[in-house]
């Protein structure tokens, strides 16, 4: 028996998944489900692995709305079939001007079959498409159609068939469904779908058949013909350019043979080429040579180009990634297992995604569409789904709450305060798929077009996506390449750019003791180096003090939440510190843990215990590590026997060592990462750090112009303040548009003046280069402002080598010509706004002085103090920089209660804050604007690094730090324009 449904792919209209849909179908007694979301194929794998796995017959379509009463359910029949949906969907999506009957002769039909509800849709149909393949569903008037219609008179052209076209699994239901159509509504969607038919609830398959006893072999018959079978793990690569002559293996292997005669020598050249031949064994017999050579092309477009690109995770184990330039770090020098990366007999596509400097990303997408075409390469899908606040905010639509409520009750943490309709409907939205989203470096590039192999939308900013979203594309062996955007590789090509301007480079590796690095990370120095400025992070370099890029690359492990909640990151400070003698389950251990202090930091490290002390071969060792990781119950049992009472005993190891052995594996197997990563990582913070160091002009200028921070920018403006670097504002006739170093410090650019268009910019740095402007008349002679401004530049002190600011707007009010310079606030007597509080309303960048001095309040601790008051009560007066909010468990078992800590910032330096369960629920909601604020506190110290634990929140002061008040309609009123 078949029945047709809708999954909640079908967005903002399906509420059940398609594993509940299968498990109903088996429970009611159906053998085939067939799907049919809303012009769409989002969950189609998921669908088809859902239903095949519950033991039925899945069958993949689609229902094509075309108006609130004009719709069509699609099936494909066949592979051709698949395709010709393909294409009919795409065309639904991506051209404004879509009709049924001509994307049908377009695309092909002979491998589809149309139902429909719908009489006049069917004779629509039957005039294109052979009688055989249309069919009548139960129901023929749709929810527009309340009278009958001419096509009622005329003869029945094609089959009926009755089936189930089910869209609720239960009653209950009907609550989200109605709601779902109530938000479509409010939104303008007026797309109803068909509910005057049976068989809208699925009922049970048994009850069906006696009310309709013609429709079994109707069905049978639909089931029969209905046999397209999605294709897994077979990657379908792009094509690749070869040497006459050659094959992908050989020439894989002669790209990799050239690039090791030049890389290594002596000894290290013979394990290299043992390493390699292993490597390319694998590769080439598992099918994945013109993989590598297809990444190869996009990575040598890159360093044709001179674009920075690192690979990142597991694909840096692999010395066929080192020797094509995929990575700079070398798996022989890290100890990197290249079966972390790929095993003998692998089938799915290994997975090598590519960094590339943020601010060029483009380039290379772009060298993608060029290589291969518009009509092979599109980028990837994400489904973003209903979470806490999307589905609060969307309830509130429903139910008619305005926007604002929903925010004042987002903002105050009143969830409790909430009308309990609110919160039920928003329970009932939380994980339901709302709409596609755009991954964020995802790109599918493909041997034959597109839509052969997936349909095509159009996401909100016009970009042509998948329909499936990462994991489901991969499984039909669609190729995915992540081209993901690095801003640290952006920071360290600006600056050494830079640096080649005044003839100095930043070698690689660099000194082997480089004490001012050394001395940064010991003191928690590390803001604007990668991966290295969260508090914690800064925190854990105060504990740990690394002194090598492969120490920094286990200061970046332990940061993560897992190690913290597995307890490994307090017993490596402590072992590292000292403090705690380092120990080891079996001795053996101590000859592969020794740099870990004996703690399984890593995934590789996992797979060494295995290797060491239970005799598995290193691809045992990684499916171990993957069983471990997932924790399958049966695989994960399977696996703890043949660990414990098999290899380990065989090579002499205790079963109570075993077992406690095992133990630990688990734990930490859980929470390890992928050390091939870390030491990528680790290098790019070690790189940003030495140029923190020994380079801080061109640091600080890159890090302003690539800023993707958790910070704003004027913490680096500070920071480079304190650092000894002189930071000039911008200055009509000495900047550029983006920050660059100058020979005494560094100077910002015209672009960070809000309100300024583009091309205002430009202009101005064009003119000043020929030629330095004088003075106000001749600045307004040379270039063409639009209204607000030139007043944006003379109030925020752009101008300031023209004149005092003052005069030069005075000039402007008594001379402005309406026709060319708009004036702004046309009185004789303007009070402008204090310096800083220009900088700040049009920079966001207190220049001239920062806005909590030394002096703010009477006994204040700045932070720059705090390790001299450690177990003292202070007040401290600080900007707030960042707020991170969490949860910790509460005295009752298993209760969490929120707490918060918050990154403060005074003239000297930050400072950190933690608000534990109680004070956060008195002042937690108070560090939503910049302050300054007021707080008082605990100073508590913990490997040499303080932080208040706040007792009272003073109060938010403004007049004895930044005083907004004065000059607030003037800027407002600027800002307006």
């Amino acid at each position: 028996m078949l029945a047709v449904c809708h999954t909640y792919y079908s967005l903002q209209t399906g509420v059940r998944s398609a594993a509940d849909w299968a498990k109903a179908a088996v429970e009611r007694g159906y053998s085939a489900l067939a799907l049919a979301d809303i012009n769409g194929l989002y969950g189609a794998v998921e669908f088809y692995k859902s239903v095949l796995s519950a033991g039925l017959k899945p069958i993949i379509g689609v229902q094509l709305q075309m108006a609130p009463d004009i719709s069509c359910i699609i099936l494909a029949t066949s592979d051709r079939g698949y395709r010709q949906l393909c294409r009919l969907l795409s065309a639904r999506h991506l051209y404004p001007r879509f009709v049924l009957e001509e994307a049908l002769e377009r695309s092909g039909y002979d491998g589809l079959l149309l139902l429909t509800h719908s009489p006049a849709v069917r004779q629509r149909l039957a005039g294109i498409v052979s009688v055989d393949r249309v069919y009548l569903l139960p129901g023929a008037r749709s929810v527009k159609q309340r009278v009958r219609t001419l096509w009622d008179a005329v003869p029945s052209a094609g089959h009926e068939l009755a089936i189930p076209d089910a869209w609720l699994i239960a009653e209950e239901d009907w609550v989200t469904f109605t709601e779902l159509k109530t938000l479509r509504e409010k939104a303008g969607r007026y797309d109803e779908v068909c509910t005057e038919h049976p068989g809208l609830v699925l009922p049970d398959a048994a009850d069906w058949r006696r009310k309709h006893p013609e429709s079994t072999a109707v069905a049978a018959e639909v089931c029969e013909r209905c046999n397209f079978r999605f294709t897994f793990n077979q990657p379908k690569l792009p094509h690749i350019v070869l040497p006459a002559g050659r094959t992908a293996p050989a020439y894989l292997r002669q790209l990799c043979t050239d690039s090791l005669e030049q890389t290594y020598s002596g000894s290290r050249k013979h394990v290299a080429q043992t390493r390699l031949d292993k490597e390319l064994a694998v590769i080439c017999d598992s099918g994945f040579a013109d993989y590598f050579l297809y990444v190869n092309e996009i990575i040598g477009f890159a360093h044709q180009r001179q674009i920075p690109v690192e690979v990142r995770g597991s694909a840096a184990s692999s010395i066929v990634s080192y020797l094509l330039g995929f990575t700079h770090c070398c798996p022989l020098e890290h100890d990197l297992y290249f079966e972390r990366f790929m095993n003998p007999g692998r089938r799915d596509c290994p997975d090598i995604d590519i960094d590339i400097a943020d601010n060029r990303r483009d380039e290379v997408v772009k060298f993608c569409y060029d290589r291969w075409g518009e009509d092979r390469v599109a980028m990837v899908a994400t489904v973003l789904t209903y979470r806490s606040r999307s589905a609060l905010r969307d309830a509130a639509r429903i139910h008619g709450y305005s926007s604002t409520a929903v925010s004042q009750f987002l903002a105050g943490g009143q969830s409790r305060a909430m009308p309990t309709q609110l919160v039920e409907t928003a329970g009932r939205l939380i994980g339901l798929p709302r709409h596609l989203g755009v991954h964020c470096g995802g790109l599918i590039i493909t041997p034959g077009p597109l839509t052969d192999m997936t349909p095509l939308t159009r996401s909100r900013n016009g970009l042509t996506i998948s329909h499936y979203e990462k994991d489901q594309a991969e499984t039909i062996g669609l190729v995915k390449m992540d081209l993901l955007g690095n801003s640290a590789l952006s920071v360290i090509d600006e600056s050494i750019v830079s640096l080649k301007g005044r003839g100095q480079s930043l070698d690689e590796p660099g000194p082997c003791f480089d004490y001012k690095v050394n001395r940064l990370f010991a003191v928690g120095d590390t803001l604007g180096v990668y991966q290295c400025e969260s508090p914690g992070m800064r925190q854990l370099c105060r504990a740990l003090s690394p002194r090598t890029p492969k120490e920094v690359s286990i200061t970046l492990s332990l940061i993560r939440p897992g190690p913290a909640a597995a307890g490994m990151k307090e017993t490596f400070i402590r072992r590292r510190r000292g403090v705690e003698s380092i120990t080891y389950l079996h001795p053996r251990m101590a000859s592969f843990l020794s740099t870990t202090y004996g703690v399984m930091l890593y995934q590789e490290d996992v797979m060494k215990v295995a290797v060491n002390l239970a005799g598995y071969s290193l691809a045992d060792a990684d499916h171990l590590r993957r069983a471990v990781k997932k924790r399958d119950g049966q695989v994960f049992r399977e696996e703890r026997s043949r660990f414990v009472f098999q290899k380990a005993a065989s090579v002499g190891v205790d079963t109570a060592v075993a077992n406690e052995m095992w133990h630990q594996v688990t734990r930490f197997a859980s929470y390890s990462y992928c050390k091939a990563h870390a030491s990528v990582y680790g290098r790019l913070a070690w790189l940003t750090a030495r140029l923190k160091a020994h380079f801080p002009r061109d640091f600080y200028a890159a890090v302003l112009n690539c800023h993707k921070s958790m910070y704003p920018k004027r913490v680096f403006v500070w920071d480079a303040i304190r650092h000894g670097v002189p930071v000039f504002p911008p200055d009509v006739n000495k900047s550029v548009l983006k920050w660059r170093p100058v020979r005494h410090g560094i100077r910002a650019g015209l672009t960070v003046i809000s309100g300024l268009r583009y091309d205002c910019c430009l202009k101005l740095m064009e003119e000043s280069r020929r030629r330095s402007f004088t003075d106000l008349r001749d600045l307004r002679k040379r270039v063409e402002f639009h209204a607000g401004e030139l007043e944006r530049l003379i109030v925020v002190g752009a101008c300031r080598s023209l004149g005092p600011r003052e005069s030069l707007m005075k000039e402007l009010q008594e001379t402005g010509d309406r026709s060319r310079q708009q004036a702004l606030l046309p009185v004789d007597d303007i009070q402008l706004p204090s310096q800083l509080q220009a900088e700040l309303s049009f920079t966001a960048i207190p220049f001239s002085r920062h806005p909590v001095p030394f002096d703010s309040i009477p006994s204040q601790c700045m932070a720059s103090q705090m390790k001299h008051y450690v177990n003292h009560e202070v007040e401290m007066v600080g900007l707030l920089d960042a707020v991170k909010h969490t949860t910790t468990e509460g005295p009752e078992a298993g209760k969490k209660r929120r707490m918060s800590f918050v990154t403060l910032e005074d003239v000297t330096g930050l400072f950190e804050l933690v608000l534990f369960p109680d004070m956060h629920e008195r002042y937690g909601h108070c560090f939503n604007h910049l302050g300054p604020y007021r707080v008082r506190g605990i100073v508590s110290e913990q490997w040499g690094s303080c932080v208040l634990e706040v007792t009272k929140v003073v109060d938010r002061i403004e007049k004895h730090g930044v005083d907004l008040s004065v000059g607030r309609l003037f800027c407002s009123a600027m800002r307006s324009l």
